[in-house]
C-alpha cells in the first residue's frame, strides 16, 4: 500500500481523482455483541489486532487478515 500511495503522491499533479476503498474487516469485531449501525474513522477492530499481537503466528488466518486491514486503514488515515 505504501508504494501505491507514494506513486499517487509522485503523480498527484496529473491525477483527476483518487479512490480508496476501505475494508469492513478493519471495523468488524467478530466478538462484539452488537455492531453500531454507523461506522466512521473512530471505529476500529481492536480485538483482532490485539489477538495477533498476543498469539502471533498462532492466531487464526481470518484474525490475521482483519488485523492487517486495521493496520492498512490506519496507515491510510494517517496520510
Amino acid at each position: 500500500m505504501v508504494s501505491s500511495l507514494n506513486r499517487v503522491i509522485l503523480f498527484s499533479n496529473q491525477l483527476k481523482r483518487f479512490v480508496y476503498t476501505a475494508s469492513f474487516a478493519s471495523v468488524f469485531d467478530p466478538n462484539a455483541t452488537n455492531m453500531p449501525s454507523h461506522v466512521d474513522d473512530s471505529c476500529w477492530n481492536e480485538t483482532s489486532y490485539q489477538t495477533v499481537l498476543e498469539k502471533g503466528r498462532e492466531a487464526d488466518p481470518l484474525t490475521k487478515y482483519r488485523a492487517s486491514k486495521v493496520l492498512a486503514e490506519r496507515g491510510m488515515c494517517a496520510i
